[in-house]
């Protein structure tokens, strides 16, 4: 950590959870992490778990079940394409596959 006003690398973290300049005093907040993308994947992974199991697999009303969760569209399209995805290993029967891969291509 480098003090933003004199350079020097002489610094603490006082108790009040801020920089302090050891060389010139100066004192500044400590940069708070963003961990919006953290929520994000969790959110998506949460709705994964809670959706997998639905079948039959219908595009548009489980994208409007997930927006309304608080899911992005695109995040949403996102996770019903993985599911699709997972029935497709999960199924032998080609006609199935079909459909599930019509799913895939066009949600």
């Amino acid at each position: 950590m480098v003090c933003p006003k004199c350079g020097s690398r002489d610094v603490r973290i006082s108790p009040s959870g801020k920089y302090v300049c050891n060389s010139c005093g100066y004192s500044w907040q400590m940069p708070m992490a963003d961990l919006g993308w953290a929520r994000r994947i969790f959110n998506i992974e949460k709705l994964y778990e809670e959706f997998k199991d639905v079948r039959p697999i219908d595009c548009a009303r489980m994208k409007g079940e997930m927006v309304k969760r608080g899911a992005s569209e695109g995040d949403a399209a996102k996770i019903v394409r993985r599911i699709a995805r997972r029935a497709v290993r999960m199924t032998n029967d080609k006609n199935e596959r079909e459909a599930l891969t019509a799913i895939i291509d066009g949600c």
